[in-house]
């Protein structure tokens, strides 16, 4: 309950400590360079933590499930130049030219959420033909955008494979039991049987830079 205890006041504070390095890093260079007249730096870890990735050794991790956190993160990445990798993307399907714009590395999660049971749609089947009330079209409407909701959501990584982005995958917010399950279904809504395979070995590796090490099987 203190400040930065909301969004907006976590992303001016790191904004403020991201700016703060930028500088305390360019006068660290300039005071090696000609210390003459010049007040040694004063070491500060925090903003020390920061140099690698002002200097793009390092990208930095944002969890993005929502939209709007992942047009934070494009936002960061073009305001302060830095290399991002947003993770557990749940929703995201509406931006993805900005997202490949933007070659910021992605990682789709393995969560889905229910499918619409068919027998749901049947419970009114009895009813008279007269015209439906005014709050039954609301719910109908409101049962048709979920449903299209969840039909995007599943299809989020066959558009990103459409798109020619190269994502990997997420478990963080998945449940095991439920990750074959998802798999085919995202297979289902038009994802490659290899994209899938690649999304889960391969592509991880290298968005990570660690494709000496791990994400495939030698002989």
């Amino acid at each position: 309950n203190v400040y930065p205890a909301n969004l907006l006041g976590v992303m001016a504070t790191w904004r403020d400590l991201y700016r703060k390095a930028v500088n305390a890093k360019s006068y660290e260079s300039l005071y090696a360079s000609n210390r003459s007249g010049l007040e040694r730096p004063v070491a500060d870890r925090n903003l020390e933590a920061f140099y690698p990735v002002i200097d793009q050794r390092q990208a930095v991790l944002f969890r993005s499930e929502r939209l709007l956190d992942v047009n934070h993160v494009l936002t960061l990445k073009k305001d302060l130049g830095l290399t991002a990798t947003i993770a557990d993307v749940k929703d995201a399907w509406p931006i993805i030219p900005a997202i490949k714009a933007s070659g910021v590395k992605t990682f789709l999660s393995l969560d889905l959420p229910e499918e619409v049971k068919k027998d749901d749609k049947k419970k009114d089947e009895k009813k008279d033909a007269a015209e439906p009330s005014a709050a039954q079209k609301e719910k109908d409407a409101l049962e048709k955008r979920k449903a299209e909701a969840i039909q995007n959501y599943t299809a989020q990584a066959a558009s990103f494979q459409k798109a020619g982005i190269t994502f990997g995958f997420a478990s963080v917010s998945a449940k095991a039991k439920d990750i074959p399950a998802n798999l085919r279904r995202m297979i289902a809504a038009g994802l490659t049987e290899d994209a899938a395979l690649a999304a889960l070995t391969t592509n991880p590796a290298q968005l990570l830079g660690l494709s000496d090490r791990v994400g495939t099987i030698d002989n």
